[in-house]
């Protein structure tokens, strides 16, 4: 043994003497065990009777000899420790209230398992660290048993099985088994089922925007809901219920909620007075219900506090006794404050019916939290109308740089977190990677806007969160210039009517950035950025983006101006709402907003109604895929003779000129024209998602089928097919474009063809006499041939005329190819042929938005709806009022009136969709194609084609001489020349107006849904090949190996009737179900006989017994040299290294001596 070593008081510093919390609870254990896992000997105890080995009181003279060094830790076990210890590790204190006073800045508290019932303030003490010990279970409980703690004792059930107990505190929430009881209300509702969040178990009030039925202050009951609750009337008359005094919580005001007490009542009418001072009012959408009366307990589970008389009614369910009931009642609203103090961390600490309040903490953290039930209204205590500033509820208040992360707060009434304060008190606040729930049952009497999370400042961040089931109207109201990323939200804004996901108010939008979050299945808007109507240019230059909502009663709303929406993915709207929503305000605003490379099903200046008549401002949009326009896009296309379309159950049919098969038929015959639809075999089962377009004087075809691949058919002469030789094939054929290649648009020319395939490359094939091929030669390709577009450059769209070829770049650049002797491919130049693609100078500025290449001249359509066109005028198809000019550059045409949305050319004519749906035509008219009921050639842009009255156009398309239009309606109409029956209407005359065809069926759509990987298991990418892979629209890249996800993943356990019981594993009677510590833990278990008493304990030790002598023992192993005193007993062990670990009992005392030889520390 060492020279120094000496027996010292177990529970007193001494020589290596460093004992954990464990040894309070069994002195005899902590001798016995090494904390190195070594295994050690245990010795029969020859001596007297053993103070018990689990009171601590024994031991209390020990530890009250142990002080806390300097910048050493404050630790607290509420079961085992002592107030009047030092908080040392091994004599913690009991609890953090000593903790608190005996703390200084920058100091650490530690908390060990238990549950703690405090109510404590942190103040003036900066950098304090409170975090539960390492795996500790530590939970602050608001709540008090109304037996044990209140000693309350509940009456007999009256007639109504209601018992009553008095208390002796407030308590303004009711808990059984830790489950919360629902107060007396009606229209009943209940937290188990969640209909406490359904808005059909309120009542409703008669008011309508034009009936006048009631003014503020007064309410009159709509009556009975069919199947949920009877009318107010009703109940008073079956209940005898007087609403005199109950508490109304009523949502007058759209998005504001008010609780106030019914001052008076009309029973003739139905009608309700209530203090109408400071409730939101609206005069329309009215509902409530009522609180706050004993005679409202009608079902089990239901209780009233009278807060007069301190009085609990209580409806116990099943008629059970209370008093045999673990029922609890919340007591307390806050369990640790934070007042004057900065840098505070509160860490791994949870909460049962209480919560944490920081005031003016600056720098604080509060993260690895549970709260659950930490706050509710004071409804419970008889208060309507709290003040909103007043809730007791998670807060910061002036509070800055402060960081919330990884807690979760669930079961709520009231919000969830509020960050009080002005822009230049609260700031720059974070809350990330947290969970929120069941926030908020009756949503009134709240902050500002009435939300979830509120901040009253500005700068803050909300970030990889995910919130569902909430009862206020909005989930965020975060200040100015919020930050919000990777949040999931869903199932949200029950309560009340209006609102949104996230509300940005118009002084907030400048520096507002919302991007990269998931919000679905809600009945609300998703993100909106708000003003007042008609105000010129309210809230400005905020930012959403890679946001994907899906399921939603309108995706993103845009109000104000200067803002910038890209890439977002917004589909599957309800409540006929449109996916984005940028309004203008009758044309005054969002005139400088940029909205482009987004994904939707519907976009439009208008909440519902479409883009046609509600058109966005010219030049804000492009690289969008809209569903009103490209969703009906690419079902139609029209050759030199022929049309087909495809119909809504992806079939293909076709009619006209069946010229070297062009039809599909399976037929080559020059004379066997269809006059009216015939189907196209796509081979067994197959069926088509796209179609080639193009084709001015092509009688081929191709379809894109729904397997990824591509068939043609008909004439190819040169090759044009791809097959890899010029037979001509009458029925479709597939084409080999390569492994693991899908095609994903295809343009026809006369004799040649081009597609994009789904990496961005094009490859072309056919006639090559031109350079139309775009490969670098004039040598004919049987086969698929690249095209290189140089610089890194790749094609989002292709188009094909007579012998051109235009494609349309991912930087919104447009390169030609192929003939240009009429300046066609607007180079400047009338040099041909141009065998590789070519940079066509643009406007400045300006995208192309839509691309169309005649038989010899070309026309773009640019993002802010002008139409410029070059190449060949003698009839006037470059709309410039005149037919003796050709033009070698694009030049603007004359005025439509409207922006142009899309662009189709023919032989020797022009046509522009507008956004209205109207079309207007120029050029040659010598068969009607111009559409306005005559055959005179027009210049210039003529009048619009003469659609059905109240028809427009969402898709046109044009063949050689001949044009098509979808409608609005679901129809489709063509006009004119119709000498092989191109137009499809049962014979052979040309039409100078549009004629509806009667014999096809509806044509198909295409939708955000279909273009996505796998929506319904959040794989948001789009699919390879599809428009918004090509487009790069949309929130996410369909390369991305690794794409993006949004909210936490969170597993929520409610703390229902927790157990109780030993905790720790090495003890003889752990429960592994018990959730607190109770200090019942056994050690040892004794065994005698008439000369020994043997000790064991709940761990497997390999034993080593030994007589020993030492000098350090007074006689043999009886009495502790160094006291002096005859010894009660001696154990003596030698661990598994070799160590000696010697343990004697005086007999002056309760003291317990230890001595060793081992250097270090140990259990």
């Amino acid at each position: 043994m060492r020279g120094d070593a000496v027996g010292i008081p177990l529970f007193q510093s001494g020589h290596s003497a460093v004992l954990n919390r464990k040894s309070i609870k069994s002195i005899w254990l902590a001798v016995l065990m090494v904390s190195m896992s070594l295994s050690v000997g245990i010795v029969e105890l020859h001596r007297s009777p053993l103070t018990n080995a689990n009171d601590v009181a024994g031991v209390g003279a020990g530890c009250a000899f142990i002080t806390r060094a300097s910048g050493e830790a404050i630790y607290i076990d509420p079961v085992n420790g002592s107030d009047a210890w030092d908080g040392t590790w091994s004599c913690p204190k009991a609890t953090l209230s000593d903790a608190l006073n005996d703390s200084i800045s920058n100091d650490e508290i530690v908390l060990y398992s238990g549950r703690y019932h405090e109510n404590v303030t942190v103040d003036g003490k900066d950098n304090l660290l409170i975090r539960a010990a390492d795996g500790a279970r530590v939970v602050f409980d608001g709540t008090r048993s109304i037996t044990e703690d209140l000693g309350g004792v509940w009456g007999a059930a009256d007639s109504d099985g209601i018992q009553e107990v008095t208390l002796p505190v407030d308590g303004w929430q009711l808990f059984l088994a830790y489950d919360e009881q629902v107060p007396a209300r009606w229209p009943n509702a209940q937290f188990s089922d969640e209909s406490v969040f359904n808005r059909s178990y309120w009542a409703e009030g008669t008011l309508t925007g034009s009936n006048n039925a009631y003014t503020q202050g007064w309410l009159t009951d709509a009556g009975p809901e069919t199947g949920v609750h009877t009318g107010l009337n009703e109940t008073i008359n079956a209940t005898g219920l007087d609403p005199e005094g109950a508490i109304a919580v009523m949502n007058l005001g759209s998005f504001l909620s008010n609780s106030r007490v019914i001052t008076d009542w009309n029973s003739a009418n139905g009608t309700f007075a209530y203090d109408g001072t400071g409730v939101g009012w609206k005069t329309k959408h009215h509902a409530y219900f009522l609180e706050g009366k004993r005679e409202l307990i009608d079902v089990d589970g239901e209780w009233w506090f009278n807060n007069a008389i301190n009085r609990l009614h209580y409806k116990t369910p099943s008629g059970q006794n209370a008093n045999n009931l673990d029922l609890r009642v919340k007591v307390q609203p806050f369990a640790i404050s934070v007042e004057n103090s900065d840098g505070v961390t509160i860490q791994g600490l949870d909460f049962f019916g209480t919560t944490v309040n920081f005031n003016e903490c600056d720098g604080c953290s509060f993260t690895n939290s549970t709260l659950e039930y930490p706050s509710t209204s004071k409804r419970g205590l008889g208060i309507a109308g709290e003040s909103e500033d007043d809730r007791w509820m998670t807060r910061f208040y002036r509070s800055t740089n402060n960081f919330v992360d990884n807690i979760s707060i669930t079961n709520t009434d009231g919000g969830a977190i509020e960050f009080q304060g002005s822009a230049g008190q609260s700031h720059n606040n974070t809350v990330n990677n947290s969970y929120f729930h069941a926030i908020d049952w009756s949503a009134a009497d709240q902050k500002g806007l009435m939300v979830t999370i509120y901040e009253g400042g500005r700068d803050m961040y909300f970030t990889n969160n995910t919130v569902h089931l909430t009862g206020a109207s909005s989930v965020l109201s975060i200040g100015d210039a919020p930050k919000v990323f990777y949040n999931e939200v869903w199932d949200v804004g029950h309560l009340q009517t209006d609102g949104a996901v996230v509300q940005i108010m118009q002084g907030e939008a400048p520096g507002a950035e919302v991007a990269h979050n998931w919000i679905h299945d809600i009945i609300k808007y998703g993100i909106r950025f708000d003003a007042p109507i008609g105000q010129v240019g309210t809230g400005q230059n905020g930012t959403m983006h890679h946001n994907v909502i899906w399921n939603a009663a309108g995706g993103l709303m845009v109000k104000g101006d200067y803002h910038n929406i890209h890439n977002n993915t917004v589909f599957d709207s309800s409540a006929s709402k449109n996916d984005i929503i940028v309004l203008t305000d009758g044309d005054i605003n969002n005139k400088n907003s940029t909205i482009h490379y987004n994904a939707v099903d519907s976009m439009a200046d208008h909440r519902s109604d479409d883009v046609f008549d509600n058109p966005l401002p010219d030049g804000i949009d492009w690289m969008n895929w809209n569903g009103y326009v490209q969703g009906q896009q690419d079902k139609m296309t029209a050759g030199s003779g022929s049309t087909c379309a495809i119909y809504s159950n992806s079939s293909v049919y076709c009619w006209g000129s069946n010229f070297f098969g062009a039809l599909g038929d399976a037929s080559t015959a020059g004379d066997s024209n269809v006059h009216e639809p015939g189907w196209v075999d796509l081979g067994v089962g197959r069926t088509a998602t796209s179609i080639a377009h193009g084709g001015v004087a092509a009688h081929h075809g191709c379809a894109i089928l729904d397997n990824n691949s591509l068939s043609c058919w008909g004439w190819n002469g040169q090759g044009q097919l791809g097959l890899g030789n010029t037979t001509n094939q009458g029925a479709a054929t597939f084409v080999d474009l390569g492994t693991g290649r899908s095609p994903v648009k295809v343009t026809l020319g006369q004799l040649h063809t081009c597609v994009l395939l789904d990496n961005n490359s094009v490859y072309c094939m056919g006639d090559n006499t031109y350079g139309q091929v775009g490969d670098g030669t004039t040598v004919d390709k049987n086969s698929p041939t690249f095209v290189d577009f140089g610089n890194g450059r790749y094609a989002v769209d292709i188009e094909s005329g007579h012998v051109h070829t235009c494609a349309l770049l991912d930087n919104g650049s447009v390169s030609c190819w192929g003939y240009n002797a009429y300046g066609q491919l607007g180079l400047g130049h009338t040099t041909t042929p141009v065998s590789v693609p070519t940079y066509v100078p643009l406007a400045s500025g300006r995208h192309v938005a839509s691309m169309a290449v005649g038989q010899h001249h070309t026309c773009f359509a640019y993002d802010n709806g002008d139409v410029a066109c070059t190449g060949r005028n003698q009839q006037g198809q470059l709309g410039l009022g005149s037919t003796f000019q050709t033009k070698t550059s694009l030049t603007a045409t004359q005025s439509l009136g409207q922006p142009a949305l899309k662009v189709v050319a023919g032989s020797y004519f022009s046509c522009a969709l507008l956004n209205n749906g109207s079309v207007r035509c120029w050029g040659d008219n010598a068969f009607g194609q111009l559409g306005i009921n005559t055959n005179i050639d027009s210049a210039s842009p003529a009048a619009s084609v003469h659609f059905e009255t109240g028809s427009y156009a969402i898709d046109v398309i044009s063949g050689l001489e001949h044009l098509c239009a979808r409608l609005a309606n679901g129809s489709m109409a063509c006009w004119g020349r119709n000498h092989v029956g191109q137009l499809g209407i049962g014979n052979l005359l040309n039409q100078d107006e549009p004629v509806v065809l009667e014999n096809i069926s509806s044509l198909h759509s295409t939708t955000i849904r279909e273009m996505l990987v796998d929506p319904d298991n959040d794989d948001f990418r789009p699919k390879w090949g599809s428009d918004l892979h090509i487009l790069k629209a949309g929130a996410y890249d369909a390369d991305d190996s690794d794409p993006w996800t949004a909210g936490v993943p969170w597993t929520y356990s409610p703390m229902s009737d927790p157990i109780s019981g030993c905790m720790d594993s090495i003890a003889i009677n752990d429960n592994s179900n018990a959730i607190f510590a109770d200090g019942s833990c056994t050690y040892t278990t004794l065994s005698s006989s008439p000369s020994t008493l043997s000790l064991e304990v709940g761990v497997t030790m390999t034993p080593h017994t030994l007589t020993y002598n030492t000098l350090f023992l007074a006689d043999d192993k009886q009495t502790a040299d160094s006291s002096g005193a005859l010894g009660m007993g001696t154990n003596i062990a030698l661990d598994s290294n070799g160590a000696v670990h010697i343990c004697s009992k005086t007999v002056t005392s309760d003291d317990l001596y230890y001595t060793t030889n081992a250097s270090g520390s140990w259990e």
